[in-house]
């Protein structure tokens, strides 16, 4: 019998500006094979890293704000490297 096994989750992030986050993931982080589906649904790639949007400003109002933060937890090798980017 096959094992039964859960093995990633890749959820639309919800942002503010999707034009604006998909460039900064290309231009600033290196990711590539973006792809936008009309103006609010996107996504990025950058190794076994998949990203996808959401533009949804009021949401993401309502999940970042001085009570609610809404958090993402990275494992990434030789990060120094990237953040000095």
């Amino acid at each position: 019998m096959k094992q039964k096994k859960f093995s990633k989750v890749t959820p639309f992030l919800p942002v503010n500006n999707l034009k604006e986050t998909l460039a900064y993931y290309h231009d600033k982080l290196g990711f590539y094979e973006e792809w936008a589906w009309e103006e609010f649904d996107g996504g990025i790639r950058r190794d076994e890293m998949h990203l996808m949007f959401q533009q949804t400003p009021g949401y993401t109002q309502l999940i970042n704000s001085e009570h609610h933060r809404f958090v993402l937890i990275w494992f990434v090798d030789n990060v120094d490297a990237i953040y000095a980017l």
